[in-house]
């Protein structure tokens, strides 16, 4: 990678798909990965300004990131923690100090069902902080309604970039209109269009996430299964065993299910903020009101 001191380039990504989690982002950055124009992290969501860094650790941890990257290719990088401001708060000045030109696309999803599928997806994870009952979950864990507060996270960013410079998308759009979203983004970045249709579902989906029975959880540390995990990141025949031993050893995560007092506690936090949010866009997609 050229040095971004020397040469007057900037040390960080040109582009940020900041979120929000579980709002598509993986289907997204998969779709934009296509484009030859377009470099996505590698991982997808390293995180790497979720802390104040110096400029010589920033480059050097996005180089990694961005291996045998040269412009004009664009550097997009999808970390959806820099959407959740109540866990990892400064992250959009650190973009905007870093990297003042940085485009910006946001992916929203229905807040009340973007905060069930990330518990779902916190729980096939296996974090230690996420209670198992979901609504207790959805009281005590800060980042479930705070990263379905759209306009809170969104103001972020306005505060230190123009609106030119962000875009925001519906998880309901890419669904229905992968290629339209793909378009707008490419449009949006400053990258010729898609050369051929996308094509693209939404994966990582919450139906498909299972939590490891006892026995599986005892291997997982086992001598074993490391060895097959470093494999399986090489080789397909690898990671096909190790998915058939998830597949049946895992038990399906059932779907939250709301206790009205807590869904009325968070309707309370989430629809002000909804409706400041449709106000910006000029409305939200009606799934999100019943509509």
């Amino acid at each position: 990678m050229t040095d971004g001191v020397s040469s007057g380039l900037p040390p960080v990504p040109e582009a940020f798909l900041v979120g929000a989690h579980r709002a598509g982002t993986t289907t997204l950055c998969e779709l934009l990965g296509r484009h030859p124009s377009i470099q996505v992290s590698s991982p997808k969501e390293p995180g790497v300004l979720r802390r104040d860094k110096p400029l010589d650790v920033l480059e050097r941890a996005y180089e990694r990131c961005f291996p045998g990257w040269s412009p004009p290719v664009v550097r997009l990088e999808g970390s959806t923690i820099y959407s959740q401001s109540a866990v990892y708060p400064g992250v959009a000045e650190r973009i905007a100090k870093a990297n003042p030109q940085a485009r910006i696309i946001y992916s929203v999803r229905e807040p009340l069902r973007r905060i069930e599928s990330a518990w779902v997806q916190y729980r096939s994870e296996r974090r230690t902080d996420i209670p198992d009952d979901f609504n207790v979950a959805v009281r005590e864990v800060p980042e479930l309604v705070d990263a379905s507060l759209y306009w809170k996270q969104l103001g972020e960013y306005r505060a230190v970039f123009p609106d030119e410079q962000i875009l925001v998308v519906f998880f309901d759009d890419l669904r229905s209109d992968p290629d339209g979203v793909v378009a707008a983004c490419c449009a949006h970045l400053g990258v010729d269009p898609m050369p051929a249709p996308v094509g693209g579902v939404v994966r990582n989906r919450s139906a498909d996430k299972r939590r490891e029975a006892g026995a599986l959880r005892l291997l997982r540390h086992s001598a074993a299964l490391e060895r097959l995990n470093r494999v399986s990141r090489r080789s397909r025949a690898a990671r096909a065993v190790k998915a058939w031993v998830r597949d049946r050893t895992a038990r399906p995560i059932p779907p939250p299910t709301w206790d009205p007092e807590v869904l009325a506690w968070a309707r309370a936090r989430i629809e002000p903020d909804m409706a400041a949010l449709a106000a910006h866009l000029g409305g939200v997609p009606r799934s999100w009101t019943g509509e």
